[in-house]
């Protein structure tokens, strides 16, 4: 008997040796932020384990920008580069391939984050492009969004009327991510191998070849590919837009507006051979404009139009500008922000 107990003990503070120094070894290959921008490498791996798992840093006060979005609006709006020295802390919460439910999922997020006071201090930029008005069912199908999908995967969350909701308070639910932080830092570490193998096999493959990697040229050939591709994004046929997505749109403002937040509509540009191209671009124009009226109706809304942004050198395709391009994106919207809602 004593022998298994002394066993077991000597197991034990092995284990929690063990335990300890990846849980030290955590913070030192990945620190603690100020800020949160879910597109950058991080503990928890993808952008939607960063946003429903790394969310600390919305949880300190603070006077915020909060930034919520697509893909378009993840490249072209960069915390680093909106932010200046007057104390105001930009997060990036944009995720890729969200539809206006999905954004308005990860504002339910950034709320649940932040205490009042900061919340009462943010201002919530909501920028969008046509694309992001997709049904649900086109989204997701029958099922969640892929918020509400990261944040069932370790049983802190449960499905309540289609919305994943905690099981625990904030500070519980605090406690138990950082307890697990040798477990994301391991999980994402392997998942980081992987992709780097892949990519050099790929590099390889097409070393072997002959062929180079290189981006695809905008010619004609791939602008009726990508109109193809939206076309089947939307799901639609006619070039007419369902209204469900405009009124997750004037939820969120009328959420932002009754926290106590400022709210931006970021009205998103896409290059001019899209939007002459796209059968749901004129739908979009005139649909938007009743609820454009409805938003800036509430208190604290505001509209920013940066749909005359159209070059087409300004863009790594079909949607995303380029790094250069988003530093007038981001400099336009910070100098909106400024003249209208900073000390507003």
């Amino acid at each position: 008997m004593f022998r298994v107990l002394r066993a077991f003990l000597i197991s034990a503070f092995f284990g929690a040796g063990i335990y300890l120094f990846l849980f030290c070894l955590s913070y030192f290959i990945y620190p603690t932020s100020s800020y949160l921008d879910v597109s950058s490498h991080s503990m928890f791996g993808n952008s939607r384990a960063n946003l429903c798992w790394g969310r600390a840093p919305l949880s300190q006060p603070g006077k915020y920008i909060v930034l919520i979005g697509s893909s378009s609006a993840r490249d072209g709006f960069r915390p680093a580069m909106m932010t200046k020295d007057d104390g105001i802390i930009v997060h990036s919460l944009c995720l890729g391939g969200s539809n206006i439910s999905a954004m308005s999922r990860t504002y339910d997020l950034a709320k649940e984050a932040m205490d009042a006071q900061s919340l009462d201090n943010s201002i919530i930029a909501t920028a969008v492009v046509y694309p992001n008005f997709a049904e649900d069912k086109m989204a997701w199908g029958e099922g969640l969004t892929h918020v509400d999908n990261e944040l069932v995967r370790f049983g802190f969350y449960e499905i309540v009327n289609d919305v994943a909701i905690s099981k625990y308070s904030a500070s519980t639910r605090k406690l138990l991510i950082t307890m697990l932080r040798p477990f994301f830092m391991i999980s994402t570490g392997i998942d980081t191998f992987k992709s780097h193998v892949s990519t050099l096999m790929q590099t390889v493959y097409f070393k072997i070849k002959g062929m180079k990697l290189k981006p695809g040229l905008i010619n004609e050939k791939y602008q009726k590919a990508a109109m193809e591709y939206w076309t089947k994004i939307i799901g639609r046929d006619g070039g007419d837009l369902a209204e469900e997505q405009f009124e997750k749109l004037y939820g969120i403002a009328n959420k932002a507006s009754a926290d106590g937040a400022q709210f931006v509509l970021v009205d998103l540009p896409l290059p001019k051979w899209h939007s002459e191209k796209s059968p749901f671009w004129v739908d979009y124009q005139e649909r938007k404009k009743k609820w454009i009226n409805l938003i800036l109706s509430l208190p604290g809304t505001s509209y920013l139009n940066m749909q005359d942004l159209t070059d087409k050198a300004d863009y790594v395709d079909s949607a995303h500008p380029t790094p250069e391009a988003a530093k007038k994106w981001g400099a336009r919207l910070r100098s909106f922000i400024d003249q209208n809602c900073i000390g507003k």
